[in-house]
């Protein structure tokens, strides 16, 4: 788009280079994201229960999921992989579903590393008994 705006000319090779890097490395980053979760949860001390011990690695991969759906579509689209989905036919309910799953990771991101707690702490709010 900026190229266009710019009067760049774009290949279609450029254009598939383009979205198979953004996909690889979205695909990078969230499957890390997910396996440093599962390392941390499965180190944890304490008496915790299963949600407590795994519970933002599950929010996590679903937000990796809705994340990964629209960089998948451009590289299926970009190969001429016929795909037939709802969200490639409905572009605002894709957008919907990114922008979704970037304020889920947020969740899970907030969730593991206790920001809530931290939070309170250091602003002096302590939870009445």
């Amino acid at each position: 788009m900026v190229a266009a705006l710019l009067g760049i000319v774009v290949s279609k090779t450029s254009v598939m280079l383009s979205h198979s890097l953004q996909f690889a490395l979205l695909l990078c980053v969230l499957s890390n994201l997910v396996h440093h979760l599962i390392v941390k949860a499965a180190g944890a001390k304490g008496e915790l229960s299963h949600w407590q011990r795994y519970g933002a690695t599950y929010i996590v991969v679903v937000a990796s999921v809705m994340i990964l759906v629209h960089p998948t579509l451009f590289v299926f689209k970009d190969v001429g992989c016929p795909v037939r989905c709802l969200l490639r036919d409905h572009p605002i309910l894709l957008s919907v579903v990114t922008h979704v799953g970037y304020l889920v990771l947020v969740v899970g991101i907030a969730l593991s590393t206790d920001l809530v707690g931290k939070m309170r702490k250091q602003l002096g709010w302590h939870q009445s008994s």
